[in-house]
This record gives structure tokens, sequence and C-alpha cells, in this order.
């Protein structure tokens, strides 16, 4: 599977907007 792929992908730098976005109120739901 493409587990690896997409955590790589994540830790990438996608960290810090999710980080965000769940700042921003998103990740609340």
């Amino acid at each position: 599977m493409a587990s690896a792929a997409v955590l790589a992908y994540l830790t990438e730098g996608r960290l810090e907007a999710f980080k965000v976005f769940r700042v921003s109120g998103y990740g609340s739901r």
C-alpha cells in the first residue's frame, strides 16, 4: 500500500498546513 508514501508526503511539509487547518477550526468537526 502507499501508506508509507502518504506518510512521507504528509511529513514532508503537509503537517504544517494540516496544523493551520486545525487551528482554523476545520478540524473541530
